[in-house]
C-alpha cells in the first residue's frame, strides 16, 4: 500500500485493556512514520486512563461503553467537529464502524471484507492487505 499523506489522523481503538496496549505498539511505528502529524486516540475510558499522556499521540478522546443513545449521539457529535485526513480503524466491531463512519476522514484505512464483522468494511476507503495468521500487534 502506498504512503497515505495525513496531517490529521484519528486511530480508533476502542477495546478492552490487552487491545490497547497491543495498541501501543502501533501508535509508536505511527509517530515515527508521521512524526509531524497531530495524532487522536479514541478509546474507552478505563484503557484510556493506562495510556493518557503516552508520548505517541496528541490527543486522547475517551467514552463510556455503556452510553445512553442520547450520549452516543452527542459522542458522536463531538467527533464530528473534528476533521481527519487519516483514520485508522483496527478494529471490527459495530461501534468502531460508527466512529470510522462519523469521523468525516477522507481516507479511512481498516480492515478486509475476509477479516471483518459487524459491516466495519464498509466504513473504509483502503483495505489493510490480507496477511498470514500471526499475532495481533504484528
Amino acid at each position: 500500500m502506498p504512503r497515505i499523506e495525513a496531517k490529521r489522523i484519528c486511530f480508533i481503538r476502542t477495546s478492552a485493556i490487552g487491545d490497547v496496549v497491543h495498541g501501543l505498539a502501533f501508535m509508536n511505528g505511527l509517530r515515527a512514520g508521521y512524526p509531524d502529524a497531530h495524532i487522536t486516540w479514541i478509546t474507552q475510558r478505563i484503557p484510556g486512563e493506562l495510556i493518557d499522556g503516552h508520548p505517541s499521540f496528541n490527543r486522547l478522546i475517551t467514552f463510556n461503553r455503556k452510553m445512553s443513545f442520547t450520549e452516543w449521539f452527542n459522542f458522536i457529535r463531538r467527533i464530528r467537529l473534528d476533521t481527519y485526513d487519516l483514520v485508522i480503524d483496527p478494529q471490527v466491531s459495530f461501534k468502531a464502524t460508527l466512529l470510522t463512519l462519523f469521523s468525516r476522514a477522507q481516507t479511512n484505512l481498516g480492515y478486509d471484507f475476509h477479516r471483518t464483522r459487524e459491516l466495519n468494511w464498509l466504513a473504509t476507503t483502503h483495505r489493510i492487505a490480507r496477511q498470514p495468521l500471526g499475532h495481533v500487534r504484528d
